[in-house]
């Protein structure tokens, strides 16, 4: 758990070179494997999981295996259930954080059909010696409805982890 701690302090933009290298080696580049992989694992999201999973008490788990429960019929049926709002919360983040994403996905992609809808936003509002305002800002409310509907859907599964407490 130490290594993932530490993990969260190094920013990602320190591995940026390193990831940009090993992508390109691996032919990915301007690819949307490129725009996945490397955000699949965040150490947030593990430290997070972890430090709900401490707080179920044991007791569940072991009631669960006197009835005759399996390993995965335990997991799936009692543990599982109870996990959902933190999986909502890691769901909710992961994605924020990846629609958000505008310095990675721009070194990373060249072409129009890979790029976010960011770096597009960027690349689009840019005219020959002006920014279009009224462009990028039509695009900026159209971007941010995706994040407003996200988090008006996961609000009742996410109360769930006050009231499970």
């Amino acid at each position: 758990m130490l290594l993932v701690i530490a993990t969260m302090m190094i920013p990602k933009h320190i591995m940026m070179i390193p990831l940009f290298t090993m992508l390109y080696r691996v032919n990915l580049i301007d690819t949307y494997f490129a725009l996945v992989l490397p955000f699949l694992v965040d150490a947030f999201n593990i430290f997070f999981v972890y430090q709900y999973l401490k707080a179920i008490p044991r007791e569940i788990e072991e009631a669960a295996f006197m009835d005759g429960a399996g390993l995965c019929s335990t997991f799936f049926r009692v543990v599982f259930p109870v996990l959902k709002p933190a999986l909502a919360v890691v769901a909710t983040n992961t994605f924020l954080i990846n629609w958000n994403s505008f310095l990675l996905p721009f070194v990373l992609t060249s072409s129009d059909r890979v790029r976010t809808l960011p770096v597009g936003l960027a690349i689009f509002s840019q005219g020959e010696h002006s920014t279009d305002w009224s462009m990028l800002m039509a695009g900026s409310m159209l971007a941010a409805i995706p994040t407003v509907v996200l988090w008006i859907r996961t609000q009742r599964i996410a109360q769930g982890i006050l009231t499970s407490r």
